[in-house]
Formats: C-alpha cells, sequence, structure tokens
C-alpha cells in the first residue's frame, strides 16, 4: 500500500514538473517572439516633408515592449541637413533604433563617412536626435585631409563638421603649437 501510495505521489510530482516545463518554455517563446519582422527595411524621419534621416537593413525586428528597432544585418542610415540636403552616412553590422526615432545606436564596424570626405571608424556610435549629437565612450579612428587621429571618447554635429576626440592617443611628427 506504501509502494503504491509513493508511486501516486511520485507520478503527480514528475507530471507537475513536465507541464510546468512546458508551461515556462512556451511562455518564453511567446515572449521572445517579435511583434514585427521585416526584411530589407526601410524607415525615413522627416519633418515638414523633408528627409532628415534614412535608415535601411536587411532585417528588422521589433519588441513592442521595449519600444526599439533592432536592426541585425547591413545597416546603412543616411543624414541630411535641414534643407534635405546629404550630410552623412553611417554604416555598421548592426543597430538600435528608438520607436520615435530620437535615438540610435550602431554596433559593429561602424563607418561614418561626411560628405566634406572625414571618414571616422569604431566599433560604437550613439546619435541623439534631440541633443544633434553623434558620440562614442569607444576608441575611434578618424581620416581627414592628410591626418590620422585616434582616441577614446568622440563627440560631432550630425554633418561631422565640428567634432573632438575626449582622450587623443598617437604620435605625430607635425610641430604643435599650444
Amino acid at each position: 500500500m506504501k509502494i503504491k501510495r509513493f508511486f501516486c505521489i511520485f507520478i503527480l510530482l514528475c507530471s507537475s514538473y513536465t507541464c510546468n516545463s512546458r508551461e515556462n518554455s512556451a511562455f518564453k517563446t511567446i515572449v521572445n517572439t517579435p511583434d514585427q519582422e521585416i526584411w530589407n527595411f526601410r524607415f525615413a524621419f522627416t519633418k515638414d516633408g523633408i528627409s532628415q534621416v534614412i535608415v535601411n537593413s536587411g532585417h528588422m525586428i521589433k519588441f513592442n515592449s521595449k519600444g526599439m528597432y533592432e536592426l541585425n544585418q547591413s545597416v546603412l542610415v543616411d543624414f541630411f541637413n535641414k534643407n534635405g540636403g546629404h550630410t552623412s552616412k553611417i554604416t555598421s553590422d548592426s543597430g538600435l533604433v528608438e520607436e520615435n526615432g530620437n535615438f540610435m545606436i550602431a554596433m559593429g564596424d561602424v563607418k561614418i563617412i561626411s560628405d566634406s570626405g572625414i571618414v571616422l571608424m569604431s566599433q560604437e556610435l550613439k546619435w541623439d536626435k534631440g541633443k544633434k549629437k553623434i558620440y562614442t565612450d569607444k576608441f575611434v579612428t578618424i581620416y581627414s585631409k592628410g591626418d590620422t587621429v585616434r582616441g577614446y571618447g568622440f563627440e560631432s554635429d550630425e554633418e561631422i563638421q565640428k567634432w573632438k576626440i575626449i582622450k587623443p592617443v598617437g604620435t605625430t611628427d607635425r610641430k604643435i603649437i599650444l
């Protein structure tokens, strides 16, 4: 009799554990399922009908709960001035874009090419639309007419015309006037 009772309790416990495991697994699958998924994604941010930023990516997934678009294939972002003239572009492996379009992070082999000829390379860059600023605390390399500058931390306007490296590193043969 004790063996039957023990066996019944054992079976109940095992089936309860199995059901809970399945429920947890099913719940995790539902939670990790994106609300939207798009291939060859293109998104334009405009002001008064004039393009300000155009984001392209091979693949986008969106979770409504996060309020972010996750871009995970070949990201290309074009920036335009207030008149709609192209100013620069960013390429990266992946990125995150806030749903309202006010903030973006480019990650993995990030490159900015400005129309004025400046090229910046890093592993991460952030863009804040409200502050009209591009920045990072990561290592950067900047190529401009005849110069290569490296360092940690970077801040710039959206057009990459006024920029600075927070902690520059390296050497130069040029005469520096202080």
